[in-house]
């Protein structure tokens, strides 16, 4: 086991290597003595820096501080070296840390859309700690994009870094999810709060949608009890597309548990032209949608 040293974050971090995943960022070092190894960044290794960066898994990186301080404002210890060889040690790992510094330089930036989104929140909390400024930009947008995938994982990055857009954003995607699961994400007291009340005022909205269904399914090939309770499901994950009336629209399909029936919007157009859905009644039911960041204050 290698050497052990307190994280600025108080969580020990232990100094263990792992070739594997740092060959494709570094290569290997050998100091003065015999047992100094290390590893040297392929991207950060200019010998003009003026700032030494160590991440927990023993990969150096040299920048610059007038970088620093320009796109961050996060790496106080930068400021206090006044020696370029003096090492700065950080908690976190090489491979975020190298793309964390990515976005310290005045260069085109990483492109994060294949980043998993484990790697995605590390990244973001890095990026948030160290107030790098780009790389928050970057990882906020790329959040965006993955709510359908990983509405969860959005919501809690939302909810810790008080970014309100993207909360109000994935709150609908997150309907369904059990209150114990979302108890279970240790979400600051406030939201899940929030929450509790943002399912309440929803459920007026549930009422008239699942009526307005329940009364297009009423014919004699329909079963109105069966088709009442899978349009109640529905709702849950039909919500986020109000936003997209046509989306909306092609997104409802889904069959009856109990009689099959088609329960898609476009089918009711045919089947049922007495209780068709009019583009002005989904617009009223989303323009008294509200947003879940209105019940945090």
């Amino acid at each position: 086991m290698g050497s052990m040293y307190m994280g600025s974050d108080e969580e020990l971090i232990f100094d263990t290597p792992s070739e594997s995943h740092l060959n494709e960022i570094a290569d290997i070092q050998h100091g003065k003595d015999s047992d100094d190894v290390y590893y040297l960044s392929h991207e950060f290794r200019s010998p003009e820096a003026d700032v030494i960066f160590q991440s927990s898994d023993k990969v150096k990186f040299h920048l610059f501080k007038k970088e620093l301080a320009i796109l961050s404002g996060g790496f106080p210890p930068a400021e206090l070296v006044s020696d370029p060889k003096e090492i700065v040690k950080l908690p976190e790992g090489a491979v975020v840390l190298n793309t964390l510094f990515a976005f310290t330089r005045p260069q085109r930036y990483p492109d994060l859309h294949d980043l998993e989104i484990e790697g995605l929140v590390e990244l973001g909390d890095v990026a948030e700690k160290y107030e790098v400024y780009p790389a928050i930009m970057a990882c906020k947008i790329i959040m965006r994009m993955k709510i359908s995938a990983h509405p969860l994982e959005v919501f809690v990055y939302a909810a810790k870094y008080d970014y309100l857009d993207l909360l109000d954003a994935t709150a609908p995607s997150v309907l369904g999810t059990p209150l114990l699961e979302l108890d279970g994400l240790e979400l600051p007291r406030k939201f899940f709060t929030a929450w509790l009340r943002y399912l309440d005022a929803l459920e007026p909205l549930r009422k008239v949608w699942i009526n307005t269904i329940r009364m297009a399914s009423q014919d004699p090939d329909g079963c109105d009890r069966g088709c009442y309770d899978s349009q109640s499901t529905l709702f849950d994950r039909l919500v986020i597309q109000m936003q997209n009336k046509t989306v909306l629209l092609e997104a409802s399909h889904k069959q009856c548990s109990a009689c099959s029936r088609d329960m898609t919007f476009e089918s009711k157009f045919k089947l049922f032209p007495r209780h068709k859905f009019t583009a002005s009644a989904i617009e009223k039911v989303y323009s008294t949608f509200p947003k879940f960041s209105t019940f945090l204050f």
